[in-house]
């Protein structure tokens, strides 16, 4: 009886010492607050003022331009920047040409039919400043998928949300363009 009795003893002291154990490094590896001077951390912020134009579109897909500049407007507004209607000293234009526009069939079904497709758009963009002149001139493309859909208007809301797809992307990348100029040099 005392044989087990120790082996019980032992188990508890080995467990207890495993949990300090445990708790200890857990409190080593956590978190630290940060202790060093809070002015050198100080983010650095600028006014971002922009005036986005409705966009040239020179394809054959209707109401791409309005759409295109539509989630532009939108996603700079998301992050961080003011936009404007009408252009003054302060603010940068935007200004962008739907170059191409293609819906390429990427998976067929077993009649022969297409049953996935990949839009792509490409566009150039070009960012002015009074001061400046051009400050950024470069090309975009947008690539993204969608499932052909039995009837034309669910077929036709499909590819919408994939044309949106596209557009956000390269608007996330043109916010990425613009805000690297922003960012202060060590």
């Amino acid at each position: 009886m005392t044989h087990l009795t120790l082996k019980k003893r032992m188990f508890r002291l080995s467990t207890i010492f495993l949990l300090l154990l445990i708790v200890s490094l857990s409190a080593c590896l956590s978190p630290q607050k940060n202790t060093e001077d809070q002015t050198s951390t100080t983010e650095y912020r600028i006014t971002k003022n922009i005036v986005i134009p409705l966009f040239h579109n020179t394809t054959l897909e209707p109401l791409l331009e309005k759409e295109l500049t539509r989630i532009f407007k939108e996603t700079f507004f998301s992050q961080g920047w003011q936009i404007h209607n009408k252009h003054t000293d302060i603010e940068k234009i935007l200004t962008g040409k739907i170059t191409a526009f293609s819906v390429t069939p990427t998976a067929l079904n077993l009649t022969g039919g297409a049953r996935a497709y990949q839009i792509k758009i490409l566009m150039d963009i070009l960012l002015q400043g009074d001061k400046e002149g051009v400050i950024l001139k470069t090309k975009l493309e947008g690539i993204s998928d969608y499932t052909a859909r039995p009837n034309a208007v669910a077929d036709r809301a499909a590819k919408n949300r994939a044309i949106r797809e596209a557009a956000r992307e390269m608007a996330e990348r043109a916010t990425a363009f613009l805000e690297m100029p922003l960012r202060p040099t060590p």
